[in-house]
């Protein structure tokens, strides 16, 4: 194991590479507060509107599915869509606006109180992007299984440090 360290406010954060795997992650996991987010939106390819993971997700989204998507940003993936429903979960401000602009309706809510309320209530769940932020990644896929329905759908994509 490699790593990089930088201070991130008043906490030390190691950015490691597995050398058996490739695999890439920052310890302690800490999320971003709503100030970074705020911050790294202003980046013009932060929230692209289209990713080829979005295309791949729409080939196995029918117009009979509901789906869910943790991390909507400002919604385009969830405008591109031709569902039954769609629901979008943000923690930015800005983001849901924007998506508003759209006539995207999108929840300020925790992913796993989401789903407490909601067990099932979905047939695809996606995150794109979302999972490399998350503090406890295996309780954030738990959770997305609990938010579909038997026979239901996780899609996760995650970035790759050489794109």
């Amino acid at each position: 194991i490699t790593s990089e360290t930088s201070l991130l406010g008043d906490t030390l954060l190691q950015v490691r590479e597995c050398h058996t795997c490739g695999l890439h992650y920052s310890t302690p996991p800490l999320p971003g507060s709503p100030r970074f987010y705020a911050r790294i939106q202003s980046l013009e390819s932060y929230y692209q509107e289209d990713k080829p993971e979005f295309e791949y997700a729409r080939s196995l989204i029918g117009p009979a599915d509901r789906v869910l998507e943790v991390g909507a940003g400002s919604g385009a993936f969830g405008a591109s869509l031709r569902c039954a429903g769609y629901t979008g979960l943000e923690f930015n401000e800005v983001s849901i606006a924007k998506a508003a602009q759209r006539g995207l309706r999108l929840v300020a809510d925790d992913l796993h109180e989401h789903v407490r309320r909601a067990p099932g209530g979905y047939t695809v769940a996606c995150a794109f992007q979302v999972l490399e932020h998350v503090p406890s990644p295996g309780e954030f896929v738990r959770s997305l299984a609990s938010a579909v329905a038997p026979g239901g759908r996780i899609i996760v994509s995650v970035p790759s440090a050489d794109s």
